[in-house]
């Protein structure tokens, strides 16, 4: 196990729900990101979950994709991400993840940035390009540096696959709730409580849903069932919407943070 994977054990143990929020690296500007990142950390989160910019997000929707655009536009990258690591563990004491895709990686080195990742104190990635089928080298070796690597899962993915991520995979396991890209939804799939249970029959580990989840009402139906919940494109949109009001931009993502965290506590 690594250290990642004891401390969302020890808290999902107490019967607690997670509350992993996300933010894309560098948007809207690095000194909002920052005050956006201590607003979430000290609103309770359990884990931050940071998008590294890419200039292909295949499994963004199009609000993600916009902030990796204004990311990328102030210069933002896989190094400057991994050099901000460092000052952000210095000032928040809870759990980084680092969302990349595996160009970024492997363009640096696997062995490069993970030893440099270990260096500034990440405590997991996820890598939605690199499949299970594809990911047990990098994943040893990231064991090695006491990192873990969060799979994820579908409501479309078969038991044999699913079990397989279970073994391999570390962390949690990110839920996807529905078939396609991030965004924000409406309404969830009536089944999805269903689909979760089912899917926690042969996978030990913490679950997460994410891909969707907007409002407290989502955050209601789906705690039931979930280990906790991952919100990013509602909290980008709170960005993208006060982009000419960035002294707003806080404010509004501590309310909004609140409210995730209330439903969640209930």
């Amino acid at each position: 196990m690594t250290s990642f994977d004891k401390k969302i054990e020890k808290i999902v143990s107490t019967g607690k729900k997670l509350f992993i929020p996300y933010l894309t690296f560098m948007d809207p500007d690095m000194d909002c990101f920052r005050a956006i990142l201590q607003t979430l950390a000290s609103k309770g989160a359990d884990a931050i979950e940071i998008g590294i910019p890419f200039s292909d997000p295949a499994s963004d929707g199009p609000t993600i994709q916009r902030a990796s655009v204004r990311a990328l536009k102030n210069g933002a990258t896989l190094t400057k991400a991994l050099s901000e690591l460092k000052r952000i563990k210095s000032y928040i004491d809870i759990p980084i993840i680092f969302m990349s895709y595996y160009n970024p990686i492997f363009s640096m080195g696997d062995d490069q940035f993970l030893k440099v990742s270990r260096k500034n104190k990440l405590d997991g990635v996820v890598i939605p390009d690199l499949p299970i089928e594809e990911s047990a080298a990098f994943i040893k070796k990231a064991r090695i540096f006491d990192i873990s690597c969060i799979s994820l899962v579908a409501p479309t993915t078969n038991l044999v696959r699913m079990r397989k991520i279970n073994r391999l995979s570390s962390g949690f396991i990110y839920y996807v709730s529905t078939a396609g890209v991030t965004g924000t939804r409406k309404k969830l799939s009536n089944n999805l409580s269903v689909k979760i249970k089912q899917a926690k029959r042969c996978l030990k580990k913490p679950l997460c849903v994410g891909f969707g989840i907007s409002n407290p009402g989502q955050v209601r139906q789906i705690k039931k069932s979930a280990d906790g919940v991952i919100v990013g494109s509602a909290i980008v949109s709170i960005i993208e919407k006060n982009l000419q009001l960035k002294n707003k931009t806080v404010l509004k993502i501590a309310k909004f943070a609140q409210e995730i965290m209330s439903a969640l506590d209930e």
